[in-house]
C-alpha cells in the first residue's frame, strides 16, 4: 500500500525547492479554505483573489514554516491574516450577506426525508450561517477555526496571536450570542405557530 504524504512532509519538500509539493496541498485544502474565506469575509466578490493570495503567501513565505508546526495551523494563520486585511481595506464587515451552502451538510440519508423537513433543516442552517456571519470578527474567527478548521484552543491562540483564555472567552461569548439569536428565532416561530392554531 502506498504511503500517503503528510502535509508537513509536503511543506518540507516545498521548502527544499520542490514547487510541485504545493499542488497536493492546494488540492487537499482548497475546498475548506474557500469555505473559511467565504464565512470569514461574508462577501463572495473576491473570494478567488483572496484564495490565490493565501496560497501565494504560503509559497513565498514557505521558509517561515516550522516543521514542528501543524500545517493546518500555519495555513489558517495566513488565511486569517489575509481575510482581516481584506476586510479592513474594503470595510467588508458592513456588507455582510447571507453566505454558506444551505443544505450542504445534509447527508444522503436526508434525501428520503419529506420535502418540508428538508426545507426546515435548510432554513435552520441558513439562519445559523447568518448568525455566524454577524458575529464580531474575533469571535467569528474562533468559531470558524474551531468548528470548520478543526483547530484546538492552543492552535487558535497561536494563529490569532492571543492567549488561550482570550480564545476561550471569545468562544464563550460567540456561543452565547448564537444561542440567543437562534433561540429567539425558534421562539418567534413557535409564536407564529400558536397564532395560526388559534385563528
Amino acid at each position: 500500500m502506498k504511503d500517503i504524504e503528510t502535509d508537513e512532509h509536503a511543506m518540507e519538500r516545498l521548502c527544499q525547492g520542490q514547487g510541485v509539493a504545493l499542488d497536493a496541498l492546494v488540492r487537499k485544502w482548497s475546498p475548506r479554505l474557500a469555505t473559511f474565506i467565504t464565512r470569514m469575509c461574508g462577501y463572495l466578490g473576491r473570494t478567488d483573489d483572496i484564495h490565490q493570495d493565501i496560497w501565494t503567501r504560503v509559497y513565498v513565505y514557505r521558509n517561515s514554516y516550522r516543521p514542528t508546526q501543524r500545517f493546518s495551523s500555519y495555513l489558517f494563520g495566513i488565511a486569517h491574516n489575509v481575510c482581516c486585511s481584506a476586510m479592513r481595506q474594503e470595510s467588508w464587515w458592513h456588507k455582510v450577506t447571507k453566505v454558506g451552502d444551505a443544505g450542504a451538510s445534509l447527508t444522503a440519508a436526508d434525501n428520503a426525508a419529506p420535502a418540508l423537513d428538508l426545507m426546515i433543516e435548510a432554513e435552520r442552517k441558513a439562519r445559523l450561517d447568518i448568525a455566524i456571519a454577524e458575529l464580531p470578527a474575533a469571535q467569528k474567527a474562533v468559531v470558524l477555526l474551531y468548528l470548520l478548521c478543526d483547530q484546538d484552543y492552543r492552535q487558535i491562540a497561536h494563529i490569532l496571536n492571543n492567549s488561550q483564555s482570550t480564545v476561550r472567552s471569545n468562544m464563550h461569548h460567540a456561543l452565547k450570542k448564537l444561542r440567543d439569536t437562534l433561540s429567539w428565532a425558534a421562539a418567534a416561530e413557535s409564536q407564529v405557530d400558536r397564532e395560526r392554531q388559534t385563528n
